[in-house]
């Protein structure tokens, strides 16, 4: 790598701000594919918060082998689909590039990693007028239906 040279004069060194407990409307600013500790299919999110205005990253691991760890939480990430309005039933496809620039509803805690406090998701949460919409334009998409 070559040295680059970079002038910081009046910044100040920190960190981001904590986010606060509590819910707020997101937008998937980022999918990042990849795989987790077993083996399984990871996508790590980026959720940006404007009111916030700042974001955090949250992991969605998507397994169908029952023998898995990542099968265990199949669940939380069926919620994260179906509250962005994606496929999440019985047998079904999903693509990250598709999951870009939705909005989701979600709740932030915070928790303790390396003794200092971090948020998290804690929750998708399902808004029923998305629920709506997305029935309407999957009739819209589909004029023979």
């Amino acid at each position: 790598m070559a040295r680059k040279r970079v002038n910081a004069k009046g910044v100040q060194e920190g960190g981001f701000p904590l986010i606060p407990e509590g819910e707020y409307t997101a937008k998937i600013m980022e999918v990042v594919d990849g795989k987790s500790s077993s083996g399984d299919p990871m996508m790590s999110v980026k959720l940006y918060i404007p009111v916030q205005d700042n974001w955090l990253w949250d992991n969605i691991v998507i397994s169908d082998n029952p023998n898995s760890s990542g099968y265990k939480i199949l669940g939380r990430s069926m919620r994260f689909l179906h509250c962005i309005g994606e496929p999440y039933k019985n047998d079904f496809e999903y693509n990250t590039d598709n999951w870009l620039n939705k909005q989701v509803v979600i709740r932030v805690f915070h928790d303790m990693y390396n003794g200092k406090k971090k948020a998290k998701v804690a929750e998708y949460i399902l808004q029923e007028p998305i629920e709506e919409q997305v029935a309407q334009n999957n009739e819209e998409e589909d004029p023979f239906a």
